[in-house]
């Protein structure tokens, strides 16, 4: 059966369309979706259920290994605690929604109804949370039950309710449909309603037609099997961490039970009670003694007389040394600093400062750079989840669809909106600030990149602005600013110019208190002893310190160096 428009096929050595079994192949008609290359005949192997599923949970190892090992891991608190961290991270993310054109006003009434839909939803934040559950399954899911709702008298649709999805529940056929498990004997096929046979040991319900479009599914790591581990192909559809982890905290929990058992039977100690080993009574009367005095470890040892007269009851205290617990609780330690390294990105979040190696001030900031890409790389794999597409339908995707079916990207003038946290944004802030600084120094950028790292358009002809003219260097009513802006030399009302000083045309005046040349006709050095300060022309010096308030500079004749001149020295700010 083909699902979608017609589908590209593998070409054979004269490039004509691969034949198989007498006729031109099409996989999609065999069910293996719309790839020229179906992914399941990448390996060496096709293992499925009777309707083309993968092979459903044998892409996690935990579930591999045993279900019961992966719900010892979901049931840890310090396993939990650290996903915790790191859903928290994004979801307490401000968020926003972005649409191509700012000074589009249909694209702008459309982009704050669909905002307002999303605010209404009650508990949005825990969806956020319930779908960053990936993180950990690989896969998770969100059923939606919409409702119509008005917003300033435009019907828009809306989320009535929602219930989350476990992530173990979903899996996949060949052909990329996904589906989720249920009660065979409770849920009936229909018209409607596709249930299919999975290797799970019950029935899916397949979400194909408005069935797919009641689920949000989001994924995380996209992962292709080993060709020689055909089980394992489903990965493909999403891993987490949980996976990733597993045998190294399964050799943790082994740990944690060798110290267990060991403090358990001899920990505390062990007593060692003496009995005449040739009277039972005397056996039963220190055991009854032993009980009565301790729970701790009671040894039994039994005497006999050397025929000199009945062997005496003894009591001996053993204390037992905890060396080997010690070790076994350093490689605890070292095997969760691996895990939180790897989850969260770093270890300061439970166990103060971690270096691994490097000075406590570099190896923090390593860390948080670290953990500040984790949370980027969930924060805009979420935002792709929630925004959607006709494949893989999301939250505004819908909304869209259904309350401005005009707008979407496939019919004439449509647009995409799109959601997006605020850490999506921090990078910007950053390259605004290390553009600054390169300008300060004298460097050329691009316009356009400061205004994209910004979040802003070029203005067009005609538009208002706000900031620095292009002109001149400065800002209008400042010396050097744009000719007939108002202050600027020649405007009306403006104060007459300067006369003739040779200087570079906006270049700072020489003062009358910093005037004597330079000590011993050098140069004066800076406070840190970088050697003699370079400067950039007078005009660019000049709008490098403009702002600065209490500088004296000295501009040499040519007008090439200027330094704000203090006790001979050159002093920076």
């Amino acid at each position: 059966m083909i699902f979608g428009s017609p589908h590209p096929r593998i070409l054979d050595a004269s490039g004509r369309p691969f034949e198989r079994n007498g006729k031109i192949d099409d996989f999609a008609e065999d069910g293996f979706g719309s790839f020229a290359l179906p992914h399941p005949l990448t390996f060496n192997a096709i293992v499925s259920g009777g309707d083309q599923t993968y092979w459903h949970n044998r892409w996690d190892e935990a579930v591999r290994h045993a279900r019961e090992s992966a719900l010892v891991m979901r049931r840890d608190a310090f396993l939990m605690s650290l996903l915790q961290e790191r859903k928290l991270a994004v979801a307490s993310q401000p968020w926003d929604l972005e649409i191509p054109d700012e000074k589009d006003p249909k694209q702008v009434l459309v982009r704050d109804t669909i905002k307002r839909a999303v605010e209404s939803i009650y508990d949005f934040r825990r969806i956020i949370m319930a779908l960053l559950e990936a993180v950990w399954y690989g896969r998770y899911a969100v059923e939606i039950q919409w409702n119509w709702m008005d917003i300033q008298g435009k019907r828009v649709l809306g989320v009535a309710d929602w219930i989350p999805v476990n992530g173990d529940k979903i899996g996949w056929q060949f052909d990329g449909t996904p589906y989720v498990l249920v009660n065979s004997g409770q849920v009936q096929e229909s018209e409607t309603l596709k249930l299919v046979n999975t290797t799970a040991g019950g029935m899916g319900l397949s979400l194909r037609g408005t069935w797919r479009d009641r689920f949000i599914i989001h994924r995380h790591e996209m992962d292709d099997g080993d060709y020689f581990d055909a089980e394992s192909a489903a990965s493909v559809w999403g891993v987490g961490v949980r996976s990733r982890i597993f045998w190294l905290d399964w050799v943790r929990r082994n740990y944690l039970e060798w110290i267990t058992t060991f403090l358990e039977r001899v920990g505390l100690g062990v007593t060692l009670w003496y009995y005449d080993g040739g009277n039972p009574q005397a056996l039963a009367q220190v055991q009854r003694a032993a009980q009565n005095q301790s729970r701790r470890a009671n040894l039994f040892v039994p005497i006999f007389s050397d025929g000199k007269g009945s062997p005496k009851g003894l009591v001996e205290r053993v204390e037992t040394p905890v060396n080997g617990v010690d070790a076994l609780r350093m490689l605890v330690e070292s095997i969760e600093q691996k895990e939180e390294r790897f989850i969260v990105g770093q270890e300061a979040s439970s166990k103060g400062a971690g270096s691994q190696g490097l000075g406590n001030a570099e190896g923090a900031l390593f860390q948080r750079d670290t953990k500040e890409q984790i949370t980027k790389f969930d924060a805009q794999n979420l935002s792709e989840t929630l925004t959607g597409n006709e494949r893989n339908p999301g939250l505004i995707y819908q909304i869209q669809r259904w309350s401005f079916p005009d707008t979407m990207p496939d019919k004439p003038g449509g647009f995409r909106v799109k959601f997006r946290f605020g850490v999506e944004k921090q990078d910007g802030e950053k390259k605004l600030a290390s553009a600054e600084k390169l300008i300060a120094m004298g460097l050329e950028l691009k316009a356009e990149e400061i205004r994209s790292a910004g979040g802003f358009s070029k203005p067009d002809p005609g538009d208002d602005v706000v900031g620095q003219q292009q002109m001149g260097g400065g800002v209008p009513g400042l010396p050097g600013g744009a000719p007939g802006a108002p202050g600027a030399p020649g405007a009306p009302g403006a104060p007459p110019a300067p006369a003739d000083t040779g200087m570079p045309p906006g270049a700072p005046q020489q003062p009358q208190e910093f005037a004597p040349p330079f000590p011993d006709g050098e140069p004066p050095q800076d406070d840190l002893g970088a050697g003699p300060a370079q400067f950039q022309y007078a005009a660019e010096a000049e709008r490098s310190v403009r702002g600065l308030h209490g500088l004296s500079i000295v501009m040499d004749k040519s007008g090439r160096k200027a330094a704000k001149i203090h006790r001979g020295k050159i002093k920076r700010t």
